[in-house]
């Protein structure tokens, strides 16, 4: 519970505390549903200027009419086959042909 209440006076040593400026961390995909109500476009979008400030590579991607339930819901697999396109281009493992 401290660790919460403490965050703002010591977040670097708090484990909720996100180093945005990482330099060294993996490649990041951000994909968002355009008809997210629980967690907005607009706050993904706000996650990748954050993490823009990193050297590393960040990309998003957003889907219209998906809700936050996105890979649940009819058409899942274009969603599901975008991210792991987008994974082994980012791992030189090159796309996959979708059918």
């Amino acid at each position: 519970m401290w660790g919460g209440v403490l965050a703002n006076l010591t977040p670097a040593h708090n484990d909720t505390w996100v180093n945005f400026r990482n330099h060294e961390r993996a490649p990041l995909l951000l994909i968002a549903g355009a008809a997210d109500h629980i967690m907005p476009a607009s706050v993904t979008r706000s996650n990748v200027d954050h993490y823009a400030k990193s050297g590393a590579h960040t990309d998003y991607k957003e889907f219209a009419d998906r809700s936050h339930y996105t890979i649940g819901e009819p058409g899942w697999e274009a969603v599901a086959d975008f991210a792991l396109n987008w994974a082994n281009e980012h791992t030189g493992r090159g796309l996959l042909s979708t059918a």
